[in-house]
């Protein structure tokens, strides 16, 4: 019996086709752009995704990122850390090749951030566990002493 791959050359290239494709990608990479161009590429995404995912939409057109280190680092800041952390496993990838693709510059990173080290929320409610316990120590000198005893902590 012959295996399988013994029935194919040893040798395969990609064609013609792997040298145009390197050519476009050289052509392409790296190049500069503009604040300008940054959100049109943006919002064009957004407006593409409204139908597939409208939430994330909405935050997209809500704020327009900071732009940092001759533009290669796209810093987004969340509203709270689940929101950051959702943003990363959900959309990091997908967003991040698209900004490539679009402003033709495979330096791009994107980041998401959470504004200051704790984020509370637009109107003052605690979700984190450090944000509740941050507000239930300023209601509760008992849970202040108690931390200091026993050596409590937040997750």
């Amino acid at each position: 019996m012959v295996p399988v791959f013994d029935k194919y050359p040893k040798t395969i290239l990609l064609n013609d086709k792997s040298d145009e494709v390197a050519e476009d990608a050289a052509k392409y990479e790296n190049q500069s752009y503009s604040q300008g161009d940054f959100k049109k590429v943006w919002n064009g995404y957004a407006t593409e995704i409204k139908d597939k995912r409208p939430r994330l939409s909405a935050i997209m057109k809500e704020q327009i990122p900071e732009l940092s280190g001759d533009n290669l680092i796209v810093r987004f800041i969340a509203n709270s850390h689940v929101q950051r952390d959702w943003l990363y496993k959900n959309v990091h990838d997908e967003l991040e090749g698209y900004l490539r693709k679009k402003l033709h510059n495979s330096e791009i990173k994107l980041e998401f951030e959470v504004e200051g080290e704790v984020a509370a929320s637009s109107d003052g409610t605690p979700y984190t566990s450090q944000e509740k316990f941050n507000y239930l120590l300023e209601k509760s000198e008992a849970l202040r002493y108690m931390r200091e005893v026993f050596g409590l902590k937040t997750d």
